[in-house]
């Protein structure tokens, strides 16, 4: 966020409606957190944060989703971990924005924003048009009472054109919407995830090396983590489970290669039994049996990404813990 070359982490403050920044050393310490408000108004409860260049000026910005003003809102970045909040976009009446990605999804060299509306039950896609414009919603439904909590893209039909793939928490399915490369969807295919599953978290990547992408989500629900292996077409199926424990309750997910084997690995938060538990990963989709790694008494882990913080060569972890108000980093686990 300073160009210093060291990687830094931003985090949703949700009870205290801000954004939080704190600047890493690039030795696995970081400065203060510094904050920035989401709004002028005192309800604008703050969810989920993404990264990109809005406006192509070559430094980073911060968009981020605000659950209770229902919109999201727009941070330009000066290229000095210093920003500015300079548009809010209404995600629509009580629609309650949640889960946020962001890519450039009709080719026109402009990031684009994609936010799930979970009360509404619908996708909401926000195409960039010129220097940190957007323009107004369009809406691609997740089904009745969909609930959708998380979204990322990938191209699932190898078609040069991004997709949508959302975990649907209320219903308990994966939603896959194709891209038609101009900003507009498909209607949504479903792939149940299990009565009561309640999928949280999602991330896309090769999983099993057939060239084709694969999904991977955390069923807060029924304690899993969950595998949908892609055909390369648009369509998946072969549909695999992994138990992260008795009243483990797994809402955060990642995706890296912890091991420096060539295999994916999967790392997840699981917030009923306050520990990270990782999947390391075999070539063919197969996991082993998880390792499991503490973040503390009550912490209540509920979001995780993964990085190297401390220029080690080696892959670090970092969550936030929900009850305890923190931001923790876990390295050298493998």
């Amino acid at each position: 966020m300073n160009n210093d070359n060291h990687l830094d982490i931003v985090v949703a403050n949700s009870n205290t409606k801000n954004v939080g920044i704190f600047l890493g050393y690039g030795n696995g310490s970081f400065a203060n957190q510094k904050t920035y408000s989401t709004s002028l108004s005192s309800t604008s409860d703050v969810q989920s944060v993404a990264i990109g260049d809005f406006n192509n000026d070559n430094l980073l910005d911060i968009v981020v989703a605000l659950i209770d003003d229902n919109k999201i809102a727009l941070f330009l970045g000066y290229g000095n971990a210093t920003f500015k909040i300079v548009r809010l976009y209404s995600t629509g009446f009580e629609s309650q924005p949640y889960g946020l990605a962001v890519a450039d999804l009709n080719h026109d060299n402009v990031l684009d924003i994609v936010v799930t509306n979970r009360f509404t039950s619908n996708i909401g896609v926000f195409l960039g048009y010129c220097c940190d414009v957007f323009l107004q919603q369009t809406t691609f439904s997740t089904g009745f009472h969909s609930g959708p909590h998380s979204v990322s893209l990938g191209d699932f039909n190898i078609d040069g054109v991004l997709d949508i793939a959302v975990a649907n928490e209320l219903t308990g399915n994966i939603g896959v919407s194709l891209g038609q490369g101009n900003g507009n969807f498909h209607e949504q295919m479903i792939y149940p995830t299990g009565f009561g599953s309640n999928p949280y978290s999602i991330a896309i990547d090769d999983f099993n090396n057939d060239t084709y992408l694969d999904i991977v989500f955390a069923n807060y629900g029924n304690e899993t983590i969950g595998l949908l292996f892609g055909y390369g077409n648009g369509t998946f199926g072969n549909y695999t489970r992994y138990a992260t424990g008795f009243h483990s309750l797994p809402n955060g997910i990642t995706v890296l290669d912890f091991n420096k084997d060539n295999h994916l690995d999967i790392a997840a938060t699981n917030n009923g039994t306050n520990n990270v538990v990782i999947l390391l990963g075999y070539s063919n989709g197969i996991f082993e049996a998880f390792t499991t790694y503490s973040t503390g008494y009550n912490s209540q882990p509920c979001a995780i990404a993964a990085g190297d913080y401390n220029n080690d060569g080696q892959t670090d972890i970092v969550i936030t813990e929900c009850d305890s108000n923190n931001v923790g980093i876990i390295s050298k686990f493998c």
